[in-house]
């Protein structure tokens, strides 16, 4: 079973080198290839219609325009909430880093401290500094 899955995988490369291959000779000249290429693509990521916020099919390229931007505009933007109900919501979620955590991670390292990190940096080859 080995063997044919790396005959099929060998195939594979075969035929993605040949593509490859051809795209790079045709590829960006106006030929047939192109265009063979361009066109199914262009349907597939063309959009005829949309449906709008009330449900109701949009086919104008304006509104299919206005109907994305209004989408990705809702999604993307955000309503400031009040700053109390954004306070009730932090003090709900408990918290993970205590006061003398946060106090050691807010103090400034030693020229030591740093020494000592730079000699255990173990580099790609395996060697130390």
């Amino acid at each position: 079973m080995r063997e044919l899955d790396k005959l099929h995988s060998a195939e594979e490369i075969r035929w993605k080198q040949r593509s490859k291959a051809a795209w790079l000779a045709e590829g960006n000249r106006n030929t047939a290839f192109f265009h063979a290429k361009a066109s199914p693509r262009r349907r597939v990521n063309h959009i005829d219609r949309i449906r709008n916020e009330m449900g109701s099919w949009c086919h104008e390229e304006e509104e299919v325009q206005g109907v994305i931007q209004r989408y990705f505009h809702s999604i993307f933007s955000s309503e400031h909430p009040i700053n109390d109900e954004l306070e009730k919501a932090i003090e709900a979620v408990p918290s993970r880093v205590t006061e003398d955590m946060n106090q050691l991670l807010l103090e400034h390292y030693t020229v030591e401290e740093g020494k000592s990190a730079l000699t255990q940096i173990i580099y790609l080859d395996g060697y130390k500094l």
